[in-house]
């Protein structure tokens, strides 16, 4: 004879029943804000011929800022034409461009 309220049989375990099981089933799902849904979406790059896979929406900064490349010296060619330094940050990217990327170190 087990205790009142264990949870086990002759032949082990049971499963527990009642109340308990329906509250630990699951939350109900809420829905995500639209805006969300798409920041989710990914597009591929080749960056420096390597296959990366972003979040829609990056620019050539936000690339950069991911590649944990900060301000400094920094040249980008984007489908064979060079990205200004100025125009870093209006450049959008989109699936299937071809990024590349050469970070000056200094050094002697």
């Amino acid at each position: 004879m087990s205790a009142p309220g264990a949870n086990f049989s002759a032949t082990g375990p049971r499963a527990p029943t009642g109340p308990r099981v329906q509250a630990s089933i699951g939350r109900p799902r809420t829905a995500r804000p639209r805006e969300t849904l798409l920041s989710l979406r990914a597009m591929r790059l080749s960056v420096n011929g390597e296959p990366m896979d972003v979040e829609d929406g990056l620019t050539v900064r936000t690339l950069l800022d991911k590649l944990e490349l900060g301000p400094g010296p920094v040249a980008v060619e984007q489908n064979g034409e060079v990205v200004p330094r100025a125009k870093h940050a209006s450049t959008a990217l989109r699936e299937g461009d071809q990024i590349e990327v050469v970070h000056f170190v200094g050094g002697g």
